[in-house]
């Protein structure tokens, strides 16, 4: 993680350096610069484990409703797709945040892609 680095260069000094993080925009994927035929969905090196263990059902069999109407399944084929992702993001990137944070003594915070759209941002302590 970036911050290490800080923390290794600056030392006993970082937090003169250093009031908080800030996370601006983190996005779960690219961008398209144009219109594709298809969804993007975030993906990572396990998603069926941790799909599985955290909701109890194979994720395999209902990747096609997180992309296609499938009527009440693929609703809640996407919901919990979507919660996991979730789960993911919290634990794995802004976790991971907070972890070092603690570790340091130093505020994060940050700004949400859709909490534009909301008319907000995120602070967290």
């Amino acid at each position: 993680m970036t911050h290490d680095r800080y923390a290794v260069r600056l030392g006993k000094d970082l937090g003169r350096w250093f009031v908080s993080t800030f996370a601006d925009e983190p996005s779960l994927m690219s961008l398209f610069p144009r219109p594709m035929p298809y969804r993007a969905l975030p993906w990572s090196p396990n998603p069926a484990a941790e799909f599985r263990k955290r909701r109890a059902y194979a994720l395999e069999p209902v990747l096609p409703a997180l992309v296609a109407d499938a009527g009440g399944k693929g609703r809640r084929a996407r919901y919990d797709c979507w919660n996991t992702v979730g789960d993911l993001v919290a634990e794995n990137y802004f976790g991971q945040i907070q972890q070092w944070r603690r570790r340091h003594n130093v505020a994060s915070g940050g700004h949400l892609r859709q909490a534009a759209l909301a008319g907000g941002g995120v602070a967290v302590r």
